[in-house]
């Protein structure tokens, strides 16, 4: 299960992660661990797009892991505008990437359990 990411660099921006051309990011999971490649600027949002394309390449629970992706990144001051509303980010990421709609109903149930 997702257990963190792992920033290349970190300017303690809480919203926004500065990532060098060359440089990577890690999503950090209990099983494995894999680079996302960011160019540019690399927010909360290319983040959690990250976790659904790893996770669906794996042909693991996407939605189970994008609720701890969430509650992790939230937990870290990265929601939006470095507030700690889950719902505010799904919002959001519902209306920025038509990727994330199939999960949004299940991400929701996993957050309500969590």
């Amino acid at each position: 299960m997702f257990q963190s990411f792992e920033f290349a660099v970190d300017d303690n921006n809480l919203r926004i992660i500065e990532i060098d051309l060359y440089d990577q990011s890690k999503i950090i999971d209990s099983e494995f661990e894999e680079d996302c490649w960011g160019v540019g600027v690399m927010s909360s949002y290319d983040l959690i797009e990250e976790v659904i394309d790893i996770y669906e390449r794996r042909n693991l629970n996407v939605a189970a892991n994008l609720a701890k992706a969430v509650i992790w990144l939230i937990k870290e001051g990265h929601g939006v505008n470095g507030g700690n509303d889950p719902i505010e980010l799904i919002e959001r990421l519902k209306d920025d990437y038509l990727q994330f709609a199939k999960y949004e109903k299940d991400l929701i149930k996993y957050l309500m359990l969590m």
